[in-house]
């Protein structure tokens, strides 16, 4: 969720402001202005949820039966009963997928940030009077 609020609130409002003067409603500035903004960050925040959630062992203990058995209860049933090199191996996948995930949001927030960057220049075209009162 911090990741989430954090995106929306680095939108830049005068966005919304200048399509919602140029007539589109509400549904249109979101579809066209917010979610294209936010969708780098909504993609951050499901990346770490699942990184959180994917080694969760408390809520895998309960949701494990029998029959399955998830990631977690497996290394934590490894680590008490017997001694295993398999856990070393899972813990090195576990972090390196980790850190490509963490690449992946990197890479996501830049291309993010490009994208309203691209946005914002359009104020600098033709026309437009610049603080100092002369026109562009």
């Amino acid at each position: 969720m911090l990741i989430l609020i954090a995106t929306l609130r680095g939108i830049d409002e005068r966005l919304e402001d200048a399509a919602a003067s140029m007539g589109a409603g509400r549904l249109t500035i979101a579809r066209r202005i917010t979610f294209p903004l936010a969708a780098p960050g909504m993609i951050a925040a499901a990346i770490f949820s699942f990184i959180t959630s994917f080694d969760e062992f408390y809520i895998s203990q309960f949701l494990s039966s029998v029959d399955t058995v998830t990631l977690p209860v497996r290394v934590y049933n490894s680590l008490t009963f017997e001694i295993d090199p398999s856990v070393t191996a899972v813990s090195a996948l576990l972090t390196a997928f980790a850190i490509l995930a963490l690449g992946l949001v990197a890479l996501v927030r830049w291309i993010g940030s490009g994208r309203q960057g691209s946005l914002l220049s359009v104020e600098n075209t033709a026309g437009v009077a610049n603080p100092g009162g002369e026109t562009v």
